[in-house]
């Protein structure tokens, strides 16, 4: 990876790629969650003694061997650094991961991104199996200025409600937005950063970055990283000093990727996270360096801000051989299944009246004392005893939570 680094930063800097494509969030990564059972390969293509595409992954699986991408929960989506590589490349790449694996797969990703581009025309041109299935959305604020015209963008809610805790902050004390991009002052920001994210939600309900030994070092190395590159960006809201609000940002490629937010949980009712990202994308509209704010993985309080959603995908390539054709056709089942909308909204009642079962078995339970859990009606008999294992588990990620023996929500398999 050393050796590569400097060709790798450059190919990314040259196409304008996200920072998470480029060597230095690699370093950063495999450094933090770098598991020592898990073989990392990097392959690097070349064209005229120029790297045009550079594709790093991990060994998964037991029965079948997977390249899979170099990631997890922290990385908002995957992305490699590629000009759109000529077929003897896309070819060469496959060649590469498939001599040693069953199946490629690659994702989330952007349809049209560039290597896994290359690598699906080349599967096409070689019939080898091939599934792309959707992932989710990367929700997207386009920085469409001058400033008063993009405001005038935003709902009418969302922009009322956010001016008005902005003026009621302001009258609460003095309300001070700073962008710290490196320096002396970044460590002990950083400290008051995670300290903040350990106080909200996160705490209890989600895994915040003090947690974790690993995260803590990947958070700050890659800070401290990115801050030498010129592509850190932490934006912080203080009242009389104190930290209510950050987010946590890599700027790179005229684009600003959102890693980490958080808010002081006592300023809730003035909703200082929305009050921040409100500033920030002031500051960065009236610069005009950046064009797209991207936030991850789309869900309601991002789409509240979103003006693009671009779709993220998921693509396998499966070998030749018994087994990748098995997996293959499990896959291809599986998308059929999650496209199957009566079959989603029959799981989905199922849930619903599982959930309702189970509210009345506790509320009787605290009423007359324990009752002893009723028998399994025919249907939950007939599911869990007639349906294969993996439809069974198929069902559970398209419905959420399924009812056990007794009437208990189950948490789906990931």
């Amino acid at each position: 990876m050393e050796a590569l680094a400097p060709a790798w930063d450059d190919l990314v800097r040259a196409q304008g790629l996200p920072f998470i494509s480029g060597a230095l969030w690699m370093r950063c990564f495999w450094d933090a969650f770098g598991d020592g059972n898990q073989a990392l390969k990097i392959l690097a293509a070349y064209e005229n003694g120029s790297l045009v595409a550079i594709v790093p992954l991990r060994r998964t699986g037991r029965m079948l061997r997977i390249w899979s991408p170099v990631s997890n929960f922290h990385t908002p989506y995957v992305a490699f650094a590629c000009v759109r590589p000529p077929s003897r490349a896309g070819e060469a790449i496959l060649d590469g991961f498939l001599e040693s694996s069953e199946v490629l797969d690659l994702g989330p990703v952007q349809p049209g991104a560039a290597v896994c581009a290359g690598l699906m025309e080349v599967a096409r041109s070689r019939r080898l199996p091939a599934v792309e299935s959707a992932v989710g959305d990367d929700a997207i604020i386009d920085l469409r200025g001058p400033w008063e015209v993009f405001r005038q963008s935003l709902s009418q809610n969302l922009e009322n409600a956010t001016a008005r805790h902005h003026r009621q902050l302001q009258r609460l004390g003095k309300l001070v937005f700073e962008e710290i991009d490196g320096g002396d002052r970044l460590s002990p920001v950083l400290e008051e950063c995670f300290g903040l994210e350990a106080e909200g939600w996160k705490a209890d309900h989600g895994s915040p970055i003090l947690s974790s030994e690993d995260t803590l070092r990947f958070y700050t190395e890659l800070a401290r990283r990115a801050a030498a590159a010129g592509a850190l960006a932490v934006y912080t809201l203080r009242l009389d000093g104190r930290l209510i609000a950050f987010e946590y940002c890599l700027r790179a490629g005229r684009r600003i990727d959102m890693l980490k937010i958080s808010y002081a949980p006592d300023f809730a009712r003035y909703s200082p996270g929305n009050v921040l990202r409100y500033l920030v994308l002031k500051t960065e509209i009236e610069r005009g360096k950046v064009t797209s704010y991207h936030m991850g993985t789309a869900s309601e309080w991002k789409l509240r801000w979103a003006n693009r959603v671009d779709p993220l995908v998921r693509v396998r390539i499966y070998g030749r051989g018994v087994c990748p054709r098995l997996a293959y056709w499990g896959a291809r089942l599986r998308a059929i299944l999650q496209r199957c909308e009566p079959l989603r909204i029959a799981v989905r009642s199922a849930r619903n009246l599982a959930d309702t079962m189970s509210r009345s078995e506790q509320r009787s339970s605290r009423v007359h004392g324990p009752i002893k859990p009723r028998a399994p009606s025919v249907m939950k008999t007939w599911l869990r005893t007639s349906l294969p294992d993996p439809l069974m588990r198929t069902l559970k990620r398209l419905g959420g939570r399924l009812p056990d023996e007794k009437g208990h929500e189950q948490v789906p398999e990931q």
